[in-house]
């Protein structure tokens, strides 16, 4: 019983960094349409939680191989989806260990991360995030 308590509290808090990854991306996604000098500031923030979630998510693979220094949109849209993978690949651990525990996953993480996937795949629809251009046909 105990170590059902421990699966779930650990399960919990894996749920907790999925989120907290999925507001990275979205916080990624919006510095896209800010001017460069604010985008640059807020990316020096994401980049090194970048690189943290990697560590963590990776173990001994360095996450220097991934990260690439850089302040302009198409730097901005890497981060957001990169977020977005840890975050799904932690809320996929985190429900895997559901089904060891017997209980049932989160269906917060579950809509947190539809919701952001589908605010990504707005953003990047036209395989940019720059605004399309008016429809005049």
């Amino acid at each position: 019983m105990e170590r059902g308590a421990d699966i779930g509290v650990v399960r919990e808090q894996l749920q907790g960094i999925a989120m907290l990854l999925l507001s990275f991306a979205m916080l990624a996604d919006r510095v896209c349409f800010v001017p460069r000098s604010v985008r640059a500031s807020v990316m020096s923030f994401l980049r090194p939680a970048e690189t943290v979630a990697l560590e963590f998510v990776a173990g001994e693979m360095p996450a220097s191989l991934f990260i690439r220094p850089g302040d302009d949109v198409a730097d901005a849209a890497r981060l957001a989806v990169s977020f977005r993978a840890l975050a799904l690949v932690l809320a996929g651990v985190a429900a895997r260990m559901s089904g060891c525990s017997g209980d049932h996953h989160d269906d917060r993480t579950d809509s947190a991360l539809r919701r952001s996937a589908d605010i990504g795949n707005a953003a990047g629809s036209h395989g940019s995030l720059a605004p399309s251009p008016f429809d005049t046909s």
